[in-house]
């Protein structure tokens, strides 16, 4: 999740990796830092169990301040999706200060800024302000911790115009909805793995009641970890803890039930996004991955640097540098019992999609085969630790990563690439060989939208993806164009079968509105479904080129004809 001051964290730049809802895009380090060894933390436990850590830092006057939880998206359910993203920015502003002021603005005016940062498995507020208005930030960070820190009045207002917020904020970084997207396919089913800030901009606002007993049950300093940052005083910060959150009530020692669930996946999955922000097509593949602390994760990182991760990449050497693509990307996400791994493209104009596709096949295929060359772990390495150094360099990245470890309770570090650093060739070769299957990926494009109807084209170029049950006849009818298109435009031949998962390219055809789709349920008939929609059974098979002897299966997807007139 792009950082800005008070602005949402379902979009926050951290580092060189771009993080939407928790799901990682890695970009190329800008820079070469220095290798820094794992600073000498302090820590502390108030009497009401918060967790505080300090790690004193003199190269720089400013100091960060996280309040981080040990609960994330996985805290929410299918009934309270998007609840947390919207709870977590309307604390964000904090409350007024004695005298009315806002706080936000009391932080800008001292040369800080404030953010929030929501993980699959943490949520975090921080502030940052120059040293010497260190007192500022803890009071501010306590507030939001209080009963009444979410106000009665205007409630309602304040809740849509953080949807508002957030969804212009997904909208201004382009392909994030589709990176989300991947995110919410690869663990469909799975509420606590798929839940990401599309949920709340999708749902109504929360009414007050589920928002406050939300804050109440789960903002709490049992589940809290304080960590300071920055060029500070440690007995000064003692004080300041104690005073600002010695306070706070301890009662609350709930914890958020592991997210529920399992993986059933048995066939790729595929969507389409339309994004009006990007000029050119995307293509996103993902992975159901292993534990984030386990060696096979470690393996994948590798591997997806390897393939995508950057210039020299050998994605981008066969993509980038033909000019089929402008950007090759790693995709990661680190949730609790799984991780996300995968792969995104970014296609110049006119780029074919099934090109990048054919392409990236090759190079998986080759991971399994042999695994990569020396020379192409060593770079992916190095990169790797280029890019964690420098996500750590500023004290707002440190605070929250130490933050984000304490709070989980790992034992080690943000600074320790151990597992990378072990990775070997025929590690790659058994992680790539065992996780990334054809059958558990999810295939996200990001497309520009189409045209309004009556304004496209006769020469616009769609894509269709074949399921289950389809035929070319069916596929015809619904797009407009004969069958004879079908096959000259895509190669096939007519007395093949096409098979679920192919890609059809339609050129032309009549624009027409959205059919309607039927999916078929354990006992249904097509005599049961035709008289549902009120039309025949020959219209509903010709619609979907079935045959009436054979058995429809549940999950299957039918076109619903029109009503004759």
């Amino acid at each position: 999740m792009m950082r800005a001051t008070a602005r949402l964290l379902a979009l926050a730049t951290v580092g060189a990796t771009t993080s939407i809802g928790g799901v990682a895009i890695a970009q190329a380090p800008a820079k070469a830092p220095s290798e820094s060894a794992a600073p000498e933390l302090e820590k502390e436990r108030l009497q009401n169990g918060l967790r505080l850590v300090m790690n004193v830092d003199r190269t720089v006057a400013t100091v960060a301040i996280c309040t981080t939880f040990d609960f994330g998206m996985n805290a929410e359910t299918e009934d309270t999706a998007g609840m947390l993203t919207i709870v977590n920015r309307l604390l964000l502003a904090g409350r007024r200060t004695p005298t009315g002021t806002d706080a936000v603005a009391l932080v800008h005016a001292r040369g800080g800024r404030v953010s929030s940062h929501i993980q699959s498995d943490t949520a975090s507020h921080c502030v940052e302000l120059p040293a010497h208005s260190i007192a500022v930030g803890f009071w501010l960070e306590a507030e939001r911790l209080k009963p009444h820190s979410l106000v009665k009045t205007g409630f309602d207002g304040r809740a849509k115009k953080v949807i508002e917020e957030l969804s212009a904020a997904l909208d201004a970084e382009p392909y994030g909805r589709a990176a989300l997207r991947v995110q919410e396919l690869v663990f469909q089913g799975m509420p606590g793995y798929s839940n990401t800030p599309l949920a709340a901009v999708r749902g109504s606002p929360p009414d007050y009641d589920a928002a406050r007993d939300f804050h109440r049950s789960s903002f709490t300093v049992s589940r809290g970890v304080l960590t300071i940052s920055g060029d500070i005083d440690p007995p000064t910060v003692r004080a300041l803890a104690g005073e600002h959150f010695g306070a706070l009530s301890a009662s609350d020692t709930s914890s958020t039930a592991p997210p529920t669930g399992k993986l059933r996946q048995t066939s790729e999955r595929y969507a389409a996004v339309e994004d009006e922000h990007i000029s050119s097509p995307g293509l996103f593949w993902g992975w159901p991955g292993p534990p984030k602390d386990s060696d096979e994760h470690a393996a994948l990182l590798v591997a997806t640097e390897i393939l995508a991760g950057g210039a020299g990449a050998s994605l981008s050497r066969r993509l980038v540098d033909r000019d089929l693509a402008t950007a090759t990307r790693p995709l990661h996400a680190e949730l609790e019992k799984y991780s996300l791994v995968g792969f995104q493209i970014l296609l110049t104009k006119g780029a074919m999609v099934r090109k990048a596709e054919a392409v990236l096949h090759e190079e998986v295929a080759r991971l399994k085969r042999r695994g990569p060359t020396a020379a192409e772990l060593a770079r992916a390495k190095r990169r790797i630790h280029l890019r964690r150094l420098l996500g750590l360099e500023s004290n707002l990245d440190k605070a929250l990563a130490i933050g984000r470890y304490e709070a989980l309770g790992r034992k080690d570090s943000p600074w320790e690439l151990a597992r990378i650093d072990a990775v070997t060739i025929a590690a790659i070769r058994e992680a790539v060989a065992r996780t990334l299957a054809p059958v558990r990926r999810t295939t996200v494009e990001a497309h520009l939208p189409l045209p309004p109807a009556g304004k496209v084209p006769t020469t616009r170029k769609r894509i269709h993806i074949v399921q289950s049950g389809e035929s070319l006849i069916g596929i015809a009818k619904r797009y407009g164009v004969d069958v004879g298109h079908l096959v000259t435009k895509n190669g096939i031949d007519p007395k093949k079968a096409i098979h679920p998962g192919q890609k059809l390219v339609i050129v032309g055809g009549k624009p027409k509105k959205k059919p309607r789709v039927h999916v078929v349920k354990k006992g249904e008939a097509l005599s049961i479904i035709a008289k549902r929609y009120g039309v025949s059974v020959r219209a509903l098979t010709g619609a979907n080129g079935l045959s009436k002897q054979k058995p429809i299966r549940p999950g299957q997807q039918l076109i619903v004809p029109e009503k004759s007139p």
